[in-house]
């Protein structure tokens, strides 16, 4: 796809960031700490949650302390039926022993009962807090946080991960507590009943597990891996959901498919490593207990031949063994459970652990001088400054248009406006006052705002609307409507106000979903009125309809618009042109004209593109400023013009693919178009267009493949003329076409030059 070099200049500015083909990795930005154990390692990850609930967790270790205190006792039982009772004939000592050991299991019933409502409690509390930490964090994090950036990590944040550490506190954790707790009670009945058959154990504990805690620290690691990997899949199966339609305009279906196959792959193998090292922990622990076993069988009987033993006391310790054993072996059943939940907790630490904004300072009182950016400078991260050392005041009760090329910084000043991009240097200030003087959330009570395209949120018609103000009534919602007219279109919904919006439910028009952003700011009264294109995607007719409530409902308020389309910005107070983040020219509509500056020059090219009756009219002073055009004579460029026909393509329409010969020139006569380009990463936006940017002039002439994919962004009528057409016209002029292939072959080597260069 080929340019004009005003249309260049557009793209240029519009230009983004490639978006990564991976999201950024979400690790905890500490060392792990799960070295000394997976109990250890998840109880020190889970720390700041479960120390909000202390009394929960005092009663569930104490329903744990109580279990493994109860699993002591009958040993000693044991010892004095097999020593003592049975020996001796003793009934009632049989009668009381029996008894104490009822009683013990009956207790430990009840501990059991203590201990699963206690961790049922704790972990519905954990992940209630996680989750809210993580709407905070989100919803507290610039819009250039590279995490903010795909929603498939933050999903599995907030959903998978969230769940597995829900899941380890409810079930792992407390086994893994208990088989501990149960480990360190029967050491201590074991010394107390045979202290040096327990040091024989104790010495040949080591050597048994050496293997358990070698597959442990490689699981750790293995586990870990393939969370990243889940994630991975996860995001691209996100991203192909969401870009069907440019993985289809590009013909990327079987390179998804393959991405995603491989990703697959990566993953099916990362599982397979995990899945293996961590069912080894539990073979390797089974091999570990049957050596330990037979050590005790050995070590005993060689006791009880020398009489340094009875076999009261070794069925007692046979018991308690037997009770350390499970200990054991509970502790290893949870180490899968625990190495999930630990990742899934440094995963969602890896978010949590950026800085939040600082939102504690005053309230911001009504703005009764200026609103002023000072020496405000913002750049995107790739060496470009969006804003470079803008100054510029705004009285109170003004209206300012904010107009310029694409990427001239309108829409970011908005941004710095509302909070959601943080000023590399320069401050705003709100009468005189840096507003981080000023709580964030006090500031944005006196503003409101009405973007281009508005959210309509999953929920009634009434409840989007009172977005504006939470507070307000059903009649005070009612009244906004009507000051958006909106009212009687709401009348006519299913069930009026109670009409279910979003997706799934009734979908608005595009003039109705900028009624009720109009409503929703009405309803909150603002000092401060951001407009952020608010028309531009709506047909001429509608737009000047909103645009006539916008005229009435901004009276007496601060007003700063941004609109690419000049027309809507000549009853401003103060018109203000940015280009490349510096203002170039400021001054009513009138003086701008006056100064033939960029304003005037932007306006020239916009009215040499008119509408009559839904068809576009294209001037010859249009194609005067396009190089392949400004060597040929006034007669020609009429005639040229006259050759033009309408198109109107929809939202979401391919008007050309990138690898695809093209033959026809194009003019946006209104609308948006995205252009993007291929990468070996995927599609590439790198600009947009709209009314009066043309594109496609090269195909007039040489049959070369487009560059670029440009799709509808919005409904938009552009005029076209084809190649057929223009050569037709040039064979009636000869010396223009000699002008015309010269101009066409320089243009052809820049974008060669271009091409080679990147």
């Amino acid at each position: 796809m080929e340019q004009s070099s005003t249309a260049q200049e557009t793209r240029r500015g519009d230009a983004q960031q490639p978006e990564p083909s991976r999201p950024p990795v979400i690790t905890d930005p500490a060392p792990s700490t799960a070295r000394g154990g997976d109990l250890l390692g998840f109880l020190v990850a889970a720390r700041p949650w479960l120390r909000g609930t202390p009394k929960l967790v005092l009663h569930g270790v104490g329903a744990l302390i109580g279990i493994a205190l109860l699993d002591a006792i009958p040993p000693f039982l044991y010892r004095a039926l097999f020593d003592e009772a049975i020996p001796d004939r003793n009934a009632t000592l049989m009668i009381g022993l029996s008894v104490a050991l009822i009683l013990s299991t009956a207790l430990e019933a009840g501990c059991e009962v203590a201990r699963a409502i206690s961790f049922s409690r704790l972990s519905a509390r954990t992940g209630a807090g996680l989750r809210r930490a993580l709407i905070d964090r989100v919803q507290g994090a610039a819009l250039t946080d590279p995490r903010m950036a795909h929603r498939a990590h933050l999903i599995a944040l907030v959903n998978a991960d969230v769940e597995a550490v829900e899941t380890t506190v409810l079930f792992d954790l407390p086994r893994a507590l208990m088989g501990a707790m149960a480990v360190i009670a029967c050491l201590v009945v074991l010394l107390i009943l045979d202290w040096r058959l327990t040091l024989i154990l104790l010495a040949a504990t080591p050597l048994c597990w050496i293997a358990p805690w070698n597959l442990g620290r490689r699981a750790r690691r293995a586990q870990a891996a393939a969370g990243e990997v889940r994630a991975d899949v996860q995001s691209d199966f996100d991203d192909l959901v969401r870009g069907q339609r440019t993985i289809r305009a590009f013909g990327l279906t079987r390179y998804w498919a393959d991405r995603l196959a491989e990703g697959l792959l990566r993953l099916e193998a990362a599982k397979v490593r995990a899945g293996i090292l961590t069912r080894g922990i539990q073979g390797a622990t089974s091999i570990a207990t049957e050596a330990l076993t037979t050590i005790l069988l050995v070590g005993g009987a060689a006791m009880i031949f020398g009489g340094w033993l009875t076999i009261g006391s070794l069925i007692a310790f046979w018991s308690v063994f037997n009770v350390a054993i499970i200990g054991m072996t509970t502790m290893s059943e949870s180490a899968p459970g625990l190495l999930r939940g630990h990742a899934s907790m440094r995963r969602i630490e890896g978010l949590l652990a950026a800085p939040m904004p600082d939102d504690r300072g005053a309230e911001a009182p009504p703005l009764t001088k200026t609103l002023r950016l000072d020496g405000v400078r913002f750049d995107v991260g790739d060496h470009h400054g969006v804003l470079d050392g803008l100054d510029l005041s705004i009285r109170r009760g003004e209206t300012v248009a904010l107009v310029g090329p694409s990427g001239a910084g309108k829409s970011t000043v908005l941004g710095i406006l509302l909070g959601f991009h943080t000023p590399c240097a320069g401050c705003v200030r709100w009468d005189d006052q840096d507003v981080t003087a000023f709580s964030r959330h006090s500031l944005l009570a006196r503003m409101a705002v009405v973007f281009q395209e508005t959210e309509i949120f999953a929920m009634s018609v009434a409840d989007n609307i009172r977005l504006g103000q939470l507070d307000a009534t059903d009649e005070q919602g009612r009244a906004a409507a009507r000051a958006a007219e909106l009212h009687d279109d709401i009348e006519a919904l299913p069930k009026a106000y109670d009409t279910l919006l979003g997706e799934g439910h009734l979908q608005l028009s595009g003039g109705q979903r900028q009624r009720l952003a109009i409503a929703r700011a009405v309803l909150r009264d603002p000092e401060v009125l951001l407009l952020d294109e608010p028309t531009s995607a709506l047909d001429a007719r509608t737009e000047a309809c909103v645009n006539e409530t916008l005229a009435r409902l901004t009276h007496d308020r601060t007003v700063i618009t941004v609109t690419h389309r000049l027309a809507n910005a000549r009853f401003a107070d103060r018109i203000i042109v940015l280009r490349q983040g510096h203002i170039v020219e400021t001054g009513t509509h009138d003086e701008l004209l006056a100064k033939g500056g960029l304003y005037a020059e932007l306006t020239r090219r916009q009215q040499a593109v008119q509408i009559d009756r839904g068809t576009p009219r294209i001037k010859p002073s249009l194609l005067a400023e396009i190089p392949l055009f400004a060597d040929l004579s006034d007669d020609v460029r009429t005639r040229l013009a006259e050759l033009f026909v309408a198109e109107r393509r929809q939202a979401d329409e391919v008007i050309i693919r990138a690898g695809e010969p093209g033959d026809r020139f194009y003019v946006v006569a209104r609308g948006e178009l995205i252009v993007e380009v291929p990468t070996d990463q995927g599609p590439k936006r790198v600009g947009t267009l709209r009314d009066a940017d043309v594109f496609g002039e090269i195909a007039l002439l040489i049959d070369v493949p487009r560059s670029a994919t440009v799709t509808a962004r919005h409904e938009t009528l552009m005029a076209s003329l084809g190649r057929d057409d223009f050569l037709a016209l040039l064979d009636a002029h000869p010396e223009a076409r000699a002008r015309i292939t010269a101009e066409a072959e320089r243009r052809l080597a820049e974008v060669r030059a271009v091409k080679a260069a990147t």
